[in-house]
Protein backbone atom coordinates (compact mmCIF):
# COMPACT_ATOMS: atom_id res chain seq x y z
CA UNK A 1 0.00 0.00 0.00
CA UNK A 2 1.23 3.18 -1.34
CA UNK A 3 2.16 6.39 1.83
CA UNK A 4 0.22 8.93 -0.18
CA UNK A 5 -2.74 8.49 -3.07
CA UNK A 6 -3.93 11.48 -4.81
CA UNK A 7 -8.13 12.53 -4.33
CA UNK A 8 -9.37 15.49 -6.32
CA UNK A 9 -5.82 16.65 -6.83
CA UNK A 10 -4.73 16.58 -3.20
CA UNK A 11 -2.56 14.18 -1.79
CA UNK A 12 -3.69 12.05 0.78
CA UNK A 13 -2.04 10.47 3.51
CA UNK A 14 -2.61 6.84 4.13
CA UNK A 15 1.16 6.30 5.79
CA UNK A 16 -0.85 4.92 8.63
CA UNK A 17 -2.72 1.91 7.05
CA UNK A 18 0.83 0.74 6.37
CA UNK A 19 1.86 -2.75 7.55
CA UNK A 20 2.85 -3.77 11.25
CA UNK A 21 4.70 -6.24 12.95
CA UNK A 22 3.84 -7.53 16.29
CA UNK A 23 5.06 -10.32 19.08
CA UNK A 24 2.07 -11.19 20.94
CA UNK A 25 1.73 -14.02 23.98
CA UNK A 26 -0.68 -16.13 22.94
CA UNK A 27 -1.96 -19.79 25.50
CA UNK A 28 -1.39 -22.90 24.15
CA UNK A 29 -1.94 -25.94 24.36
CA UNK A 30 -0.70 -27.65 27.81
CA UNK A 31 -0.91 -23.86 29.43
CA UNK A 32 2.45 -22.52 28.46
CA UNK A 33 2.88 -19.41 26.39
CA UNK A 34 4.76 -18.76 23.20
CA UNK A 35 5.72 -15.56 21.85
CA UNK A 36 4.22 -15.86 18.27
CA UNK A 37 4.80 -12.76 15.61
CA UNK A 38 1.66 -11.57 13.87
CA UNK A 39 1.63 -9.05 11.17
CA UNK A 40 -1.39 -7.03 10.64
CA UNK A 41 -2.10 -5.52 6.82
CA UNK A 42 -5.41 -3.03 5.57
CA UNK A 43 -7.05 -3.08 2.36
CA UNK A 44 -8.21 -0.14 0.61
CA UNK A 45 -11.72 -0.38 1.99
CA UNK A 46 -10.95 1.03 4.83
CA UNK A 47 -11.06 4.31 3.20
CA UNK A 48 -13.12 3.80 0.23
CA UNK A 49 -16.68 2.10 -0.21
CA UNK A 50 -19.36 1.44 -3.42
CA UNK A 51 -21.30 4.29 -4.32
CA UNK A 52 -24.87 4.51 -3.43
CA UNK A 53 -27.12 3.10 -5.86
CA UNK A 54 -30.09 3.87 -3.65
CA UNK A 55 -29.32 8.09 -4.09
CA UNK A 56 -28.19 7.21 -7.74
CA UNK A 57 -24.35 8.19 -6.68
CA UNK A 58 -21.83 7.86 -9.18
CA UNK A 59 -18.04 7.89 -9.00
CA UNK A 60 -15.97 10.61 -10.63
CA UNK A 61 -12.70 10.42 -11.83
CA UNK A 62 -11.09 12.50 -9.01
CA UNK A 63 -12.43 10.34 -6.38
CA UNK A 64 -12.10 7.08 -7.64
CA UNK A 65 -10.47 4.24 -5.39
CA UNK A 66 -8.98 1.59 -7.91
CA UNK A 67 -9.29 -2.16 -6.17
CA UNK A 68 -8.03 -4.25 -9.01
CA UNK A 69 -9.82 -3.71 -11.83
CA UNK A 70 -12.91 -2.34 -10.12
CA UNK A 71 -13.65 1.13 -9.42
CA UNK A 72 -14.61 2.51 -5.48
CA UNK A 73 -14.92 5.77 -4.48
CA UNK A 74 -13.03 8.13 -2.03
CA UNK A 75 -14.96 8.13 1.68
CA UNK A 76 -14.09 10.93 3.76
CA UNK A 77 -16.08 9.18 6.82
CA UNK A 78 -14.28 6.01 6.65
CA UNK A 79 -10.96 7.53 6.18
CA UNK A 80 -11.47 9.77 9.05
CA UNK A 81 -12.30 6.39 11.13
CA UNK A 82 -9.37 4.73 10.00
CA UNK A 83 -7.00 6.97 11.78
CA UNK A 84 -8.43 4.96 14.19
CA UNK A 85 -6.95 1.28 13.44
CA UNK A 86 -3.30 1.47 14.33
CA UNK A 87 -4.48 2.20 18.03
CA UNK A 88 -7.28 -0.49 18.09
CA UNK A 89 -5.47 -3.31 16.06
CA UNK A 90 -2.37 -2.69 18.42
CA UNK A 91 -4.69 -3.12 21.94
CA UNK A 92 -6.41 -6.14 20.29
CA UNK A 93 -4.11 -8.44 19.62
CA UNK A 94 -2.45 -8.52 22.71
CA UNK A 95 -5.50 -8.53 24.33
CA UNK A 96 -8.22 -11.04 25.52
CA UNK A 97 -11.09 -8.78 23.86
CA UNK A 98 -13.50 -10.48 22.10
CA UNK A 99 -14.10 -10.57 18.23
CA UNK A 100 -17.17 -12.37 16.71
CA UNK A 101 -17.69 -14.58 13.86
CA UNK A 102 -19.33 -13.55 10.64
CA UNK A 103 -20.41 -15.84 7.57
CA UNK A 104 -17.38 -16.31 5.47
CA UNK A 105 -15.19 -17.28 8.02
CA UNK A 106 -14.09 -13.81 8.54
CA UNK A 107 -14.09 -12.16 12.36
CA UNK A 108 -15.14 -8.33 13.04
CA UNK A 109 -14.49 -6.29 16.15
CA UNK A 110 -17.14 -3.59 17.66
CA UNK A 111 -15.24 -0.73 18.63
CA UNK A 112 -16.93 2.42 20.20
CA UNK A 113 -15.28 5.26 18.64
CA UNK A 114 -15.85 9.32 18.56
CA UNK A 115 -16.27 11.03 15.46
CA UNK A 116 -16.46 14.21 14.34
CA UNK A 117 -20.17 15.09 12.93
CA UNK A 118 -20.65 18.75 11.98
CA UNK A 119 -22.24 20.17 14.66
CA UNK A 120 -20.79 18.08 17.48
CA UNK A 121 -19.03 14.66 18.46
CA UNK A 122 -20.65 11.49 18.15
CA UNK A 123 -19.64 7.81 19.44
CA UNK A 124 -20.70 5.33 16.89
CA UNK A 125 -20.14 1.66 16.18
CA UNK A 126 -16.98 0.88 14.22
CA UNK A 127 -16.72 -2.34 13.21
CA UNK A 128 -13.85 -3.88 12.03
CA UNK A 129 -13.80 -7.30 9.81
CA UNK A 130 -10.61 -9.21 9.45
CA UNK A 131 -9.70 -12.20 7.92
CA UNK A 132 -6.76 -14.76 10.17
CA UNK A 133 -4.57 -17.20 8.91
CA UNK A 134 -1.25 -18.78 9.85
CA UNK A 135 1.56 -18.28 6.82
CA UNK A 136 3.64 -21.30 6.57
CA UNK A 137 6.86 -20.77 3.84
CA UNK A 138 9.56 -22.64 3.46
CA UNK A 139 12.53 -21.27 4.73
CA UNK A 140 10.91 -17.80 6.31
CA UNK A 141 9.59 -17.83 9.47
CA UNK A 142 6.35 -19.30 10.64
CA UNK A 143 3.33 -16.03 11.53
CA UNK A 144 0.13 -15.12 11.82
CA UNK A 145 -1.12 -12.79 9.41
CA UNK A 146 -4.03 -10.54 10.53
CA UNK A 147 -5.59 -8.74 6.97
CA UNK A 148 -8.74 -5.88 8.00
CA UNK A 149 -10.95 -6.47 5.01
CA UNK A 150 -12.98 -3.36 5.47
CA UNK A 151 -14.12 -1.15 8.24
CA UNK A 152 -17.00 0.81 8.24
CA UNK A 153 -19.45 2.68 11.13
CA UNK A 154 -22.75 2.00 11.30
CA UNK A 155 -25.07 3.03 9.33
CA UNK A 156 -28.48 1.86 8.95
CA UNK A 157 -29.43 4.24 6.20
CA UNK A 158 -26.97 2.58 4.02
CA UNK A 159 -25.34 -0.33 5.54
CA UNK A 160 -26.39 -3.66 6.92
CA UNK A 161 -25.43 -4.29 10.41
CA UNK A 162 -23.16 -7.61 10.35
CA UNK A 163 -24.46 -10.93 11.27
CA UNK A 164 -22.71 -11.84 14.35
CA UNK A 165 -22.51 -15.13 15.34
CA UNK A 166 -20.07 -16.64 18.27
CA UNK A 167 -17.98 -14.80 20.31
CA UNK A 168 -13.83 -15.64 20.56
CA UNK A 169 -10.84 -14.20 22.68
CA UNK A 170 -9.12 -12.61 20.61
CA UNK A 171 -5.77 -14.46 21.82
CA UNK A 172 -7.11 -17.72 22.33
CA UNK A 173 -8.41 -17.24 18.46
CA UNK A 174 -4.82 -16.34 17.56
CA UNK A 175 -3.41 -19.71 19.51
CA UNK A 176 -6.34 -21.71 17.42
CA UNK A 177 -4.82 -20.26 14.25
CA UNK A 178 -0.92 -21.08 15.48
CA UNK A 179 -1.92 -24.47 16.68
CA UNK A 180 -4.19 -25.37 13.50
CA UNK A 181 -7.15 -26.19 15.71
CA UNK A 182 -10.86 -25.48 15.22
CA UNK A 183 -11.74 -22.50 16.79
CA UNK A 184 -15.07 -23.57 17.35
CA UNK A 185 -14.56 -26.73 19.25
CA UNK A 186 -14.62 -26.51 23.14
CA UNK A 187 -11.64 -25.73 25.42
CA UNK A 188 -10.22 -29.09 26.90
CA UNK A 189 -9.77 -27.89 30.53
CA UNK A 190 -13.52 -26.62 30.27
CA UNK A 191 -14.38 -29.77 28.99
CA UNK A 192 -12.93 -32.33 31.40
CA UNK A 193 -14.17 -29.17 34.31
CA UNK A 194 -17.82 -29.90 32.91
CA UNK A 195 -17.38 -33.84 33.11
CA UNK A 196 -15.68 -33.54 36.72
CA UNK A 197 -18.73 -31.43 37.46
CA UNK A 198 -21.52 -34.03 36.07
CA UNK A 199 -19.46 -36.67 37.78
CA UNK A 200 -19.65 -35.38 41.48
CA UNK A 201 -22.26 -34.58 41.59
CA UNK A 202 -23.78 -37.74 40.06
CA UNK A 203 -21.61 -39.43 43.03
CA UNK A 204 -23.76 -37.24 45.53
CA UNK A 205 -27.46 -37.47 44.28
CA UNK A 206 -29.90 -38.71 46.55
CA UNK A 207 -30.18 -42.33 46.42
CA UNK A 208 -34.12 -42.85 44.34
CA UNK A 209 -36.70 -44.49 46.90
CA UNK A 210 -39.03 -47.32 45.67
CA UNK A 211 -42.45 -47.25 44.37
CA UNK A 212 -44.62 -46.74 47.58
CA UNK A 213 -47.54 -49.48 47.76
Amino acid sequence: MPAHIEIAGASVDISHLAPTQHLVDVPLRGGHLKTIPVEIAYTNHCYSRMPRAAIGERICRANVVMDGRKQRLFCDRRYSLSLHLPRIMSELVRSENPVWSIPGNNFVQVELVEEEGTRARATVNYYVMMRIWKCVVPNEPKCVKVRVETAFPEDLLFYAKPVLKKPFSFRKLLACVWEGRDHNAPDARAVRGAKAKRGHRKANAPCGRGRSE
